[in-house]
């Protein structure tokens, strides 16, 4: 009795910190929360960089593009008060912005400036969805960024599109079987073959292979696979639980 008494106690707990979160989360009642279509912007101004990672190894290495991103005109004649009305109607919070950036979204895929080859992927979607509208003007302006959005949103390419840009961008001579350009990380194997079929389908468009590498399954297969021409592997693995 006392164990289940104790199972019941902690549902109840696990129950309350859900409903809290859904809230707003915080002791103030969830008044601190941010506003669907407001953005914030960091302290840091960019200068003091975070203490990790190889500096000299990064340094010795050649320097590779980030910045992909200019502004369309129809974005750039926009008004403070209409980039936050579009930012409102999709519901997007953009916070830690660096300062003096908005970000706007993005109404098309042709305002992200995408190449030719890469905007191939998006032909079977009319509009970007509203992660992806705010991911790519913050990516491709070479800014790291941290994406929260509901399965099915678009997420793999909010950030998969950038990267097949920058691979495209470090020219063919730089791509070489075996020598992966890009690593995603993701937390399982079924996630990992779910995401690598987004990106094979969208390497297509621009002559780009994805591998998909993991546990559980033989890794002469997968080495294989790794060391053949075609383009550029992507690798895939699967975290350790």
């Amino acid at each position: 009795m006392g164990k289940e008494k104790k199972e019941k106690k902690e549902k109840k707990e696990k129950k309350e910190k859900k409903e809290k979160r859904e809230r707003g989360g915080d002791e103030d009642g969830g008044k601190s929360k941010k506003p669907k279509g407001s953005i914030s912007h960091a302290v840091n101004d960019g200068s003091k960089l975070a203490n990790v990672g190889d500096r000299d190894l990064a340094s010795s290495s050649p320097a590779f593009p980030r910045e992909f991103y200019k502004a369309a005109g129809s974005i750039s004649s926009m008004s403070t008060s209409e980039v936050e009305q579009r930012r409102e109607q999709l519901g997007i919070t953009l916070e830690a912005a660096p300062p003096g950036e908005t970000f706007t979204p993005l109404a098309s895929f042709a305002e992200a400036g995408f190449p030719k080859d890469v905007l191939k992927a998006t032909a079977n979607f009319q509009k970007p969805s509203p992660i992806q509208s705010q991911s790519w003007p913050v990516v491709l302006s070479g800014h790291d960024m941290v994406g929260i959005a509901a399965t099915g949103s678009g997420k793999t390419m909010a950030f998969g599109l950038p990267a097949l840009t920058q691979i495209l961008a470090r020219g063919k001579d730089t791509i070489k079987p075996g020598r992966p350009m890009v690593l995603v990380l993701a937390p399982t194997r079924e996630l990992a073959q779910q995401t690598a079929k987004v990106f094979d389908e969208a390497g297509q468009c621009c002559g780009v292979r994805t591998v998909c590498v993991y546990g559980g399954a033989p890794k002469f297969e997968q080495r294989k696979l790794m060391t053949q021409g075609g383009g550029a592997p992507w690798w895939w693995r699967r975290r350790a639980a």
